[in-house]
This record gives C-alpha cells, sequence and structure tokens, in this order.
C-alpha cells in the first residue's frame, strides 16, 4: 500500500504500509437434539451436541468445547398420564456433545405414567436451524417414558452411562 488519506484529505506519511492482516474461521452450525427412551421408572439423558456443515453434510463439531447448556433452558410439554418429569442439570459441551453422565436429566414420570414429552431447547440464536422448512427453529426432541416398539429378538436394551 503506498497511499493513506480520509475524506478532508488528510493522509499518512512513512509509505509503503505493511499490511498484516488475519482471519477468522466462521462456520455455519446448529443446535441439535436427539430422542430418548427409556422406562417411566428411569430418568433420561438428553442428548444434545453441535453439528457444522461441512460441504456435504451436518456433522458433529469436534472442536467446540466452549458452549455451555442449561436445563432452565430445555422447554417440555409432557403428555404423561398423571406423572410429569422436570429436566435438571448444566454443564458444557466436550468435543460438540453434551458428555456422557453430565447431560440434562428428565426425572422419571413414575410407574404407570407412560407417555412422551415434546422438548424444546432454547439455545443462542445464530444457532437456530430451519428443520421444518418454514422458519429457523430451536432445536427439538422427544423423551418417550414406557413401553415402546423395538427389535422382537430383544426384551429391552437401554444405554446406561456412568
Amino acid at each position: 500500500m503506498t497511499d493513506i488519506s480520509d475524506d478532508d484529505s488528510v493522509s499518512a506519511d512513512s509509505v509503503p504500509y505493511t499490511l498484516t492482516p488475519t482471519g477468522t474461521e466462521l462456520r455455519y452450525s446448529r443446535w441439535a437434539m436427539g430422542n430418548v427412551y427409556g422406562p417411566e421408572a428411569s430418568a433420561l439423558a438428553v442428548p444434545m451436541r453441535i453439528e457444522q456443515w461441512d460441504g456435504n453434510d451436518f456433522t458433529t463439531n469436534p472442536d467446540e468445547n466452549c458452549s455451555s447448556y442449561n436445563a432452565a433452558d430445555l422447554q417440555h410439554v409432557d403428555s404423561l398420564g398423571t406423572g410429569s418429569t422436570t429436566p435438571s442439570g448444566a454443564s458444557t459441551l466436550v468435543a460438540g456433545e453434551a458428555a456422557l453422565g453430565s447431560q440434562i436429566q428428565l426425572s422419571p414420570p413414575g410407574i404407570g405414567n407412560e407417555g412422551s414429552s415434546a422438548l424444546q431447547y432454547q439455545g443462542d440464536s445464530w444457532l437456530r436451524f430451519d428443520w421444518d422448512n418454514t422458519a429457523d427453529t430451536d432445536a427439538t426432541g422427544t423423551a418417550n417414558f414406557g413401553r415402546y416398539r423395538g427389535h422382537d429378538r430383544i426384551i429391552y436394551w437401554r444405554e446406561v452411562s456412568q
């Protein structure tokens, strides 16, 4: 660069100027939440992650280690017999995901209170996504308590994190 001047013709001395611009990496990302299933007598852990667009598909962002989440931001609408569930917990994503053992937990609604709870996580506005081709919305999922149809040869299967 050999000249710098502003609108009123004031210019700077000491030409030539050496500039070293630096950039910031930007990623197109979204907050995603999975569905969760289990018995009505056990707490359920809600799987959440931040996904980034890699040019072909959304994949979990392994570099994301600073976004935090809190049960207070998880909205839910119960359809559970006479029982209800309450979300609890808070933590920070590790390698783009809510780490096993520190996910938001939904309290058990109690024996006989089968049904589902519609979930919506109200995260940062820039992580909303057009999930249904109408408008950008927060991540959604479903928690199903009680019986659900699985494979005929498996009586009961549940992933447990310690």
